[in-house]
């Protein structure tokens, strides 16, 4: 039986009691958390619009991280490949930092490194 269903899945970590999922709506990502039994769902919030990969959840479960970068990018401006750290919970601050080896692909396949703000 089904605890969770939806078109474009992107990613799933377990928890305690919980599950988060990263699902894919048009053009963005959405990180949901949601209890095993597929009850209580609650979309945690985003830094902005973009496209969420690599999520872990802490050992004790009370916290989720995951890798984000904005949708709109260019040269000099958007987040790209980004830490982000917060609270299952939804409530309290949520940390960003950036890797220093963070690199962001043009439309014609090139990459080219993020110049730090």
């Amino acid at each position: 039986m089904p605890v969770f269903t939806h078109e474009r899945i992107n990613d799933f970590r377990e928890t305690g009691d919980q599950l988060v999922v990263v699902v894919e709506e048009g053009d963005a990502s959405k990180v949901l958390v949601i209890g095993k039994d597929g009850s209580e769902p609650r979309e945690l919030a985003l830094p902005g619009d973009g496209y969420v990969s690599a999520v872990q959840v802490s050992d004790r479960g009370s916290l989720v991280g995951f890798v984000y970068s904005d949708r709109d990018l260019t040269e000099v401006t958007g987040r790209a490949s980004v830490l982000v750290t917060q609270p299952l919970s939804g409530e309290g601050s949520r940390r960003s930092s950036r890797s220093g080896r963070s690199r962001r692909t043009s439309p014609d396949g090139s990459s080219f490194p993020i110049r730090p703000r």
